[in-house]
């Protein structure tokens, strides 16, 4: 297993496993280093991570948002499929 070890304000904590750190307060600045990488990196640029922040993001600014998107498009869909059963109905209806 990989372990990370993370720099918040000049202080070295570690070491932690992946899950470890999303369940503590990683900020995106916070430098994260690995025992095979050869210098520590942002948290934002570790491919790990960015999942995390990802969905961090989107609950603290737009999860009503995302919300009302995925009710848009469930509505619109549903509304193509009518349409689409009508024009099915209306074309193959005998005369």
């Amino acid at each position: 297993m990989q372990k990370y070890y993370i720099c918040t304000t000049a202080v070295a904590k570690g070491p932690f496993l992946l899950e470890d750190l999303y369940k503590i307060e990683v900020g995106e600045q916070d430098l994260i280093w690995a025992s095979k990488w050869r210098s520590a990196r942002y948290a934002n640029e570790v491919a790990e991570l960015k999942k995390h922040f990802r969905e961090k993001w989107a609950m603290q600014h737009g999860g009503k948002r995302w919300s009302l998107l995925v009710k848009w498009k469930k509505l619109l869909f549903s509304a193509g499929v009518s349409v689409l059963i009508v024009l099915i109905l209306y074309y193959a209806w005998p005369d």
